[in-house]
């Protein structure tokens, strides 16, 4: 099971840097980002 985990965690690594080369879609996935760790911080507070 960890090791389908790495190969996940490898995938998403190598296309974010792909995603970030890219330009404009790096600001897209930064937004992302932002909005869940957010999502997930307003859920921690009202939880």
């Amino acid at each position: 099971h960890e090791k389908t985990e790495g190969k996940v965690v490898d995938y998403y690594r190598n296309h974010g840097v792909c995603v970030t080369v890219s330009g404009d879609s790096s600001v897209v996935l930064s937004n992302t980002i932002a909005d869940i760790m957010t999502a997930m911080l307003n859920k921690r507070a009202s939880g």
